[in-house]
């Protein structure tokens, strides 16, 4: 159980000048339950202070009525800090594992991590190599760092820091992007179903790609890394800056990626 979800006290002034509490938030599944009172074994926390009950056992007094003694109890302030040191050793631990897999120093990732979203694209790509997009706002930021044409690192930064290896294609709403490669967003024909299964079809020509869309308002879209220089690269560019109607232009686009219609559910 989270230290935050252990019973959490109030402490007040007994009948006998001792210090008793009572409990304002538990989870009952465990006995515990709101107002109940809790003894405290010395020494007691101080007076009128919230504390976290962190062992304890639920008794009947002579009376018949359930109370809680408690052994061991850490103060809200301690709770946080903990809670604080055990998520930074989670950050450490992920990053490492990433750090790893990128063959960078978990130092050089975590201050990429700290820096605004696009300064943190355009340096972990440089430092690592590697095509990179990402999402974020402030302290929050999502990036994703492409290893194989079918693979990639997803990394969210937020009240916490979790990474894991994806597949391809996945959903992911690219605000910013680093690429040694060219990276075209095709954002100008095709509903989110079709750019999901644009993706699908060009990972398994092993063609790095994302999609994005379907929520109200987003524009629907497939982010595909090609070489710059490539001959593919230059054909879906020349087709996105010609003005034709859409009907025309999907078609035309699945041409040139070598997708059939019936792979994307495109009726005729």
């Amino acid at each position: 159980m989270e230290l935050f979800q252990k019973p959490k006290v109030l402490t007040v002034r007994g009948r006998d000048n001792n210090v008793i509490g009572i409990v304002k938030s538990a989870n009952c599944a465990d006995g515990v339950a709101s107002g109940m009172i809790v003894l405290f074994s010395n020494p007691p926390p101080p007076l009128n202070e919230t504390v976290y009950l962190i062992e304890y056992q639920v008794r009947d007094s002579k009376t018949g009525k359930k109370y809680v003694k408690c052994f061991k109890w850490l103060t809200e302030k301690q709770v946080e800090e903990l809670n604080k040191r055990r998520e930074e050793e989670e950050k450490r631990r992920a990053l490492e594992e990433t750090s790893k897999i990128l063959n960078i120093p978990v130092d050089t990732l975590m201050r990429c991590l700290d820096l605004d979203i696009r300064m943190a694209v355009e340096v972990l790509g440089r430092e690592t190599k590697r095509t990179v997009f990402g999402i974020g706002a402030g302290y929050w930021k999502c990036l994703l760092i492409l290893l194989t044409h079918s693979k990639a690192i997803y990394i969210d930064v937020g009240t916490k820091v979790w990474a894991k290896i994806v597949d391809l294609p996945i959903d992911f709403d690219v605000h910013e992007a680093y690429s040694e490669k060219g990276v075209i967003v095709i954002d100008d024909a095709f509903e989110y179903f079709e750019c999901r299964e644009i993706a699908k079809a060009l990972v398994k020509k092993g063609i790095p790609a994302v999609y994005y869309g379907g929520e109200s308002g987003a524009k629907n879209s497939v982010t595909i890394v090609l070489p710059k220089d490539s001959e593919l690269f230059k054909r879906l560019l020349a087709i996105k800056q010609t003005n034709m109607p859409i009907d025309i232009k999907k078609l035309v686009y699945l041409e040139v990626l070598g997708i059939s219609k019936k792979e994307v559910a495109i009726s005729d």
